[in-house]
């Protein structure tokens, strides 16, 4: 069985903390079906068995409306390390930077992690049979493409 995949525009800019990194918001492959997100820290940060943080990636999107963008684990930051990515849905309105909440899911008293500036972190998805083909704009630009929501995430929309 043959699926046509369709890729769409989606719009980004560089907030001034991101790492030029090959990979961020690449396809690793030609049948990959998520792209790589990698984070924008300014120095390393270890997260401790138990401890979750809101990991910068130095980028905004602006999907189409009626896409969405769903936040997922890499397999071998969950199998070799227990690092995995919670509550993540980039929302078609959102406009603020992606922040990525990290968990170490780890017991006490067992291996943390360090996080450096650059490494792939989540892997982001569009719904199936949709692809991103990610078009960089300028910072005034994507200022253009506002919403009533705009940068309001994280708790925003209610309890």
């Amino acid at each position: 069985m043959t699926v046509n995949i369709e890729k769409f525009p989606v719009y980004y800019t560089k907030l001034p903390h991101y790492k030029d990194v090959a990979c961020n918001l690449t396809y690793a492959t030609p049948d990959a079906a998520c792209f790589d997100i990698c984070a924008a820290l300014e120095q390393p940060v270890t997260l401790h068995p138990g401890e979750r943080i809101k990991c910068p990636t130095g980028i905004k999107i602006a999907p189409e409306n009626p896409f969405w963008c769903r936040i997922n684990g890499r397999s071998g930051l969950a199998a070799n390390h227990g690092i995995i990515p919670v509550g993540g849905i980039i929302d078609t309105d959102y406009r603020g930077e992606i922040m990525v909440i990290l968990l170490n899911t780890n017991p006490a008293g067992k291996e943390s992690y360090t996080i450096h500036p650059g490494d792939k972190i989540a892997q982001g998805e569009f719904p199936f049979p949709y692809k991103a083909d990610f078009k960089e704009i300028s910072n005034e630009e994507f200022d253009k493409l506002t919403t009533s929501r705009g940068e309001n995430g994280f708790g925003s929309s209610g309890k």
